[in-house]
């Protein structure tokens, strides 16, 4: 082994063997990196977050109109006997707070929303598999606790709901909605053939009857009828007044029948907005102009409205025959993502909306859900028609 072989280098303890100059450009490298590393992350991320934000609002949109289009196409299934449409319903559940409650006996309502805000559309329509038409009083139902004489009891069975009303001159008196408890078929029986007995439980009210009710005359077509429902709750296919309203990002529903308030079913929700299929020439053919805004909720105890006359219409009491002719439902619901984006640096404003989105109904106004900043979120507008085709096949 050679001498220079067997030199040693001597190193200072603690001696990195680098200049202060080679730490420096080595930490100015790594510093690089790892912002270029976090600048990639961060458009990954604004990417990815987009993509989810935009696809959960696609998910809600598509389940909100599902639900919706689900009632609405649904809606006056075993209501279409025209004379009794538009009557002001009594009802009572003794398991609220406030027992009374009422509804409009129509197919289909939309309540518009105030200032811009998000509509209201109801639908209304019985479950029973038996009765297509409502049957008649053979006899006066009065005001209180008596029961009620049918022509025929086919079709009502004990649990059901019913809506007893009186056809005749408008305004109709209010209809009654009552649970029955007893009929010809059951044990114990009703005294009489025909009779349906509806005294106490939970959807008969200590009052009995909200009118009297004469009995059917055939001369002239006027006097009682009564509808059956179907079976009450908690029945998993109860009869329903599904209601369908917008609040804090969400859309609720409420089947009044059976629900005390609301409950929220899909999120990123900001506007419902709906509008009448509404027949005027009574043609059974919609024109363009037969598209008409809803009016706004009435006032208790007043009946809700309807766009009559000329395009657009006027919002006037409706007959019955009026109800009949809303033919259709369209509506839109908008979506909007969970994530808002960050404002533009340079002007610190959002951009990322920058006009209302549109329908076929005309604008949507996304601001009400936040007015602040709405124009940071990105929104998806999911729209349909409905036809009634309960009311469109009623004369088959």
């Amino acid at each position: 082994m050679s001498h220079a072989s067997k030199r040693r280098i001597a190193v200072r303890p603690g001696a990195t063997g680098f200049s202060l100059v080679e730490l420096l450009v080595a930490m100015a490298i790594g510093l690089i990196g790892t912002v270029v590393i976090f600048q990639v992350f961060a458009v990954f991320e604004g990417q990815k977050r987009t993509a989810t934000s935009a696809g959960d609002a696609q998910q809600n949109g598509l389940l909100a109109m599902a639900n919706i289009e689900r009632d609405a196409r649904m809606a006056g299934y075993g209501l279409t006997y025209v004379p009794l449409l538009g009557c002001n319903v009594s009802a009572y559940d003794n398991t609220r707070g406030t027992p009374a409650f009422n509804f409009w006996l129509v197919a289909a309502q939309i309540d518009l929303g105030a200032a811009g805000a998000s509509d209201t559309l109801t639908f209304e329509y019985s479950n029973s598999g038996q009765l297509v038409a409502p049957g008649k009083l053979v006899t006066t139902a009065n005001i209180g606790l008596s029961p009620t004489v049918v022509d025929s009891y086919f079709g009502f069975t004990v649990g059901d709901l019913v809506i007893v009303g009186s056809v005749g001159p408008i305004p109709l008196p209010a209809c009654t909605m009552r649970a029955l408890t007893a009929t010809p078929t059951s044990a114990p029986p009703s005294p009489n053939p025909g009779e349906l007995d509806h005294i106490g439980g939970r959807f008969n009210g200590p009052g009995g009857l909200a009118a009297t009710y004469p009995a059917w005359d055939l001369t002239t077509q006027t006097g009682g009828r009564i509808y059956g429902l179907g079976a009450a709750p908690p029945s998993a296919a109860a009869p329903a007044v599904a209601i369908y309203t917008v609040a804090n990002g969400q859309l609720n529903y409420q089947n009044l029948i059976q629900d005390a308030a609301a409950t929220p079913i899909v999120d990123g929700i900001v506007q419902l907005k709906a509008q009448y299929g509404f027949d005027d020439n009574g043609d059974g053919i919609l024109q363009a102009t037969e598209w008409r805004n809803p009016c706004a909720a009435p006032a208790a105890p007043n009946p809700p409205q309807l766009p009559k006359g000329a395009a657009p219409g006027v919002c006037a009491n409706p007959t019955n025959t009026d109800w009949s002719q809303v033919i259709a439902i369209r509506f839109a619901v908008l979506a909007r993502s969970a994530q808002p984006e960050k404002p533009d640096p340079a002007t610190l404003i959002c951009n990322t909306t920058t006009a209302a989105p549109t329908w076929a109904g005309g604008n949507i106004d996304p601001s009400i859900a936040d007015p602040a900043s709405w124009q940071c979120y990105r929104y998806r507008v999911f729209e349909t028609v409905v036809p009634m085709r309960n009311f469109i096949w009623a004369p088959l």
